[in-house]
């Protein structure tokens, strides 16, 4: 993936606080959108039957969560639910913001006030991160 790869041969990309930030900001959404879609299709893929084998086949999903129908070992991780809350309060700044808060305030303010829209692929986020970089420096 050399997405990331060129910004930083060209000097674009330091890996700074704000750099990581952006990237964070800018991307993150589409990353998580594609990450998503990967996972449904690979857990709702059905797995052929093989002849002279005695793997299971099925849909990864219910053999996962149904190991019984397959005569499988259950993997399953038993949680209480403490732990379960516990791994929410852990993880809840992330579901708000996809980097750092105040950078985040920041560049949402921005692209108010620049009429900026939040991009639907991967050219539009490049556009936003450039933009948005060049408006940060531009404050300071």
């Amino acid at each position: 993936m050399n997405l990331f790869q060129e910004p930083k041969e060209e000097d674009q990309f330091t890996g700074d606080f704000l750099d990581k930030s952006l990237i964070q900001f800018c991307y993150m959404k589409l990353l998580q959108d594609k990450l998503n879609t990967v996972a449904h299709i690979w857990n709702t893929h059905p797995i052929r039957a093989q002849r002279n084998r005695t793997t299971p086949h099925g849909r990864p999903l219910i053999m996962y969560t149904l190991p019984h129908l397959y005569v499988v070992a259950d993997h399953l991780c038993p949680s209480s639910r403490d732990e379960i809350l516990n791994c929410e309060d852990e993880c809840l700044t992330r579901r708000n913001y996809p980097c750092d808060k105040t950078v985040f305030e920041l560049c949402s303010l921005l692209m108010v006030e620049r009429g900026l829209d939040p991009p639907s692929d991967i050219d539009q986020a490049t556009h936003l991160y450039i933009t948005l970089k060049e408006e940060i420096w531009n404050l300071l």
